[in-house]
């Protein structure tokens, strides 16, 4: 098992992990401001493009310091700590479904579960993606995780055997690295979720409120928590504080902020693109524990309790997230360890769901031959002539394409019941091979140009003080220009959104000089304006590199 899972684990997470830089905006904003850190030398409150950055703690930045201490500033080696939190993501909630299972199943399908419970998170989109960007969400969903496995553990949920102590401190540990990795979420989340299950399980209630749990618990997190916080208060950093707790927290939770308001039920749609394409597996896992409710207080330890628990996980998180007016994607991230540990629990998948998710499989395996047989007619344009110039990357493409749709036909339809299963996920792990061959072609067209421009700003600004960036906010260029950045034209003000860009518009608003970075068009038509002289500087496929001169005071 543990051989299969490294081999998954290399190939969700690590398999092409440099392939794109930093991508705009979330990604290449983290990266900035760990970059930022390291270079201002300050390790308590985040800053980035000259100002200060209150919405996230430091966790990630933290790691990423360490990566670039001992390999170099490269920005895309900030991934590195995120692919190896998914890896372990993937060890724990394999070892969890191990301890559950192996008192009441044989050794083999012990094996069995925890291998398929490890291997479809690996292979479940959310979290591969996640593994693989520099951003906060994977260590959240991994504290989140650590802190329920702990629970679980401690208190005598899987095997009956009490180690309340021990579970105590480990969940306020765990606790406070998800609040360093992205609030008070960090806490609140596995908090609320163990209150909900101990609830329902007034065994695990006793037990938790145990004084010495409770002191052991509060032990565990102030460790955590407290020499970041006292390094705050030390500093007087209210600024921070301010922001930190109100836009980030309770503004967040009170109201849709920067546009991310959704329906109700947006969560739906995206759990099921986040376990793509595992979902249908999920729906029999829930319907099987629905028929069992009215037995739910007679299971004290063992995989029903279990998949409890992971119940209460999941429609617990779903129901808060919902909740909260402000609605991202990677909110809940969180939640589908316990999607998956619902399904790697259940008894038996019926035929119907196994077949569906080998019908997904072989419709992304066709799109994909078809895409390629439509970049060998010429039909994709530059990134078709981009993606069979690259070196193999046709071949490599044509045959994992055509393997995964062999093996998702052969487990849907032609497999014995149990080699169903293997198939499809070795479909979907080939699949995945192809992904970072897909993505060169990306970077190549769409990043590199841009990154070589910035580089270019930082070279040639001579006085000009600021650098524009128009169109879509490309966060990864201020790093490389190293200028104050402004994203947005230089004719009107720029959003009060992101911070930093608007602070620095009122900075440098009437500075008689600036770069401009942009698509050709858009750059060339500012000189057309009477109060602006636009001379190009440098050209990178359809977008440049100008310098802007005010000939007239702007109004």
């Amino acid at each position: 098992m543990a051989l299969w899972l490294a081999v998954v684990c290399v190939l969700a997470f690590f398999h092409g992990l440099f392939t794109l830089a930093p991508l705009d905006k979330t990604e290449a904003l983290q990266i900035g401001v760990a970059e930022a850190m390291q270079r201002l030398q300050e390790w308590v409150v985040p800053q980035w493009n000259g100002h200060l950055y209150a919405e996230k703690p430091p966790l990630p930045y933290w790691l990423a310091e360490l990566v670039w201490t001992r390999f170099g500033p490269i920005p895309e080696l900030a991934r590195i700590p995120a692919s190896l939190a998914a890896t372990a993501g993937v060890a724990g909630l394999a070892w969890l479904t191990y301890r559950c299972c192996r008192q009441e199943l044989p050794l083999r399908q012990t094996w069995t579960r925890a291998a398929l419970a490890g291997t479809l998170l690996a292979l479940s989109p959310g979290w591969m993606a996640f593994g693989r960007t520099a951003v906060h969400d994977i260590y959240l969903a991994l504290a989140v995780m650590l802190a329920l496995g702990g629970y679980a553990l401690g208190f005598g949920l899987v095997d009956g055997r009490s180690r309340v102590l021990t579970g105590s401190l480990w969940i306020g540990l765990c606790c406070g690295v998800g609040f360093l990795a992205k609030g008070l979420l960090g806490i609140g989340l596995p908090l609320l979720i163990i209150a909900v299950d101990t609830a329902l399980n007034p065994v695990s209630r006793s037990q938790l409120l145990r004084p010495a749990a409770l002191a052991l618990f509060s032990g565990g997190l102030l460790a955590v928590v407290s020499p970041w916080a006292a390094a705050l208060i030390h500093g007087h950093h209210w600024a921070y504080l301010e922001g930190f707790l109100g836009f980030s927290h309770l503004q967040r939770a009170t109201q849709a902020v920067d546009g991310h308001d959704q329906p109700l039920p947006f969560y739906l749609p995206v759990l099921m693109g986040l376990l793509w394409p595992w979902w249908p597996m999920l729906v029999p896992a829930l319907r099987q524990l629905w028929q069992r409710r009215r037995q739910w207080r007679q299971a004290v330890c063992g995989m029903q309790r279990l998949q409890q628990l992971a119940a209460v996980w999941l429609l617990v998180g779903m129901a808060l997230f919902s909740a909260i007016p402000t609605k991202l994607p990677g909110y809940i991230l969180p939640l589908l360890p316990a999607a998956v540990l619902l399904i790697a629990t259940v008894p038996r998948q019926p035929s119907w769901s196994l077949r569906l998710v080998a019908l997904q499989l072989a419709l992304l395996s066709t799109a994909l031959l078809a895409g390629l047989t439509a970049g060998h007619l010429g039909l994709l344009g530059t990134y078709g002539q981009a993606l069979l110039t690259a070196r193999g990357g046709s071949i490599w493409l044509a045959a994992g394409g055509s393997l995964a749709l062999l093996a998702a036909l052969y487990g849907g339809w032609r497999a014995a019941a149990n080699r169903q299963l293997p198939a499809l996920l070795i479909s979907m792990l080939l699949l995945v091979s192809c992904v970072p061959i897909v993505a060169r072609p990306y970077r190549q067209l769409e990043q590199q140009p841009v990154l070589e421009l910035a580089r270019e700003a930082h070279r040639l600004h001579a006085s000009a003080e600021v650098l524009y960036v128009l169109g879509r906010p490309r966060y990864s260029v201020v790093a490389a220009a190293r200028l104050a950045t402004i994203f947005g034209s230089p004719l009107k003000a720029a959003s009060p959104r992101p911070v930093s860009s608007y602070r620095n518009w009122e900075l440098h608003a009437d500075d008689p000089e600036a770069l401009v970075l942009g698509r050709c068009r858009t750059v060339e038509a500012l000189g057309q304006h009477p109060g602006l002289q636009i001379n190009v500087l440098e050209h990178r496929r359809s977008y440049c590199l100008a310098h802007l001169k005010r000939t007239a005071r702007q109004p």
